[in-house]
């Protein structure tokens, strides 16, 4: 299932300024979906996928995880 999130919720998620994501969405970094022409929402995994991809370090969901992203978030 999709998750989409908030740029603020996402940034929260990874530890970075929303001004960040919201840099990475413009460079097209991140994909970024519209809503109604004026909201944008992101997909957790493909943000996920796209960290991985650029080789961003993720600020770990829960401390046991070592990839950065829990388990549910990961799949």
């Amino acid at each position: 299932m999709k998750q989409f999130l908030t740029c603020t919720e996402v940034a929260n998620r990874l530890g970075v300024h929303v001004g960040t994501v919201r840099g990475w969405v413009r460079a097209g970094m991140i994909p970024a979906h519209r809503l109604g022409g004026r909201f944008r929402r992101l997909d957790w995994d493909e943000v996920v996928g796209a960290m991985r991809r650029h080789r961003r370090k993720l600020r770990p969901a829960d401390e046991s995880s070592d990839v950065g992203v829990s388990d549910d978030a990961a799949r």
